[in-house]
């Protein structure tokens, strides 16, 4: 089932209020120490004002999700590619399409930008496989961690 009335746009400032209000509620899923609410909202201008990145916000009347997203260059080959900083779609509203909606404008972004792949990076979880291939992804290297 999709979600009706699915709006994908930039961020505003009209929308940097309930953004960060999902970025600290994905932030406090994962992470011990506390939200920075104003460090974030520096870091979102900052990386707007850069020009080589992307947040795209999905609404009906609310924020229910948000994709950051950031053209990289390829150390060696000097290749352009996306890479995929952050993606978050709100608990209600998961399973109606709204996270592959955001990668579909994802992708046409960063092909805009003359990008030839995206990548990402997420903890090892199936339903996050699953969702990823099904939207055109596949594993590109593996990453171990040893913690000290």
């Amino acid at each position: 089932m999709e979600i009706k009335n699915l709006v994908l746009c930039n961020l505003t400032a009209e929308f940097v209020t309930p953004t960060l209000r999902l970025m600290k509620y994905l932030h406090d899923m994962r992470s011990d120490f506390p939200f920075d609410e104003e460090w974030k909202e520096q870091w979102l201008s900052k990386f707007l004002s850069s020009g080589d990145g992307f947040i795209i916000l999905a609404s009906t009347n609310n924020v229910i999700g948000y994709l950051i997203g950031e053209k990289r260059t390829e150390e060696y080959s000097k290749s352009s590619y996306g890479y995929i900083r952050e993606i978050f779609v709100a608990e209600n509203d998961r399973r109606e399409h709204v996270g592959k909606c955001l990668i579909n404008e994802a992708k046409r972004r960063f092909s805009q930008y003359g990008c030839r792949s995206i990548r990402l990076h997420f903890s090892a979880n199936s339903k996050l496989v699953a969702f990823y291939e099904a939207t055109g992804f596949s594993p590109f290297r593996t990453e171990f961690i040893c913690k000290l």
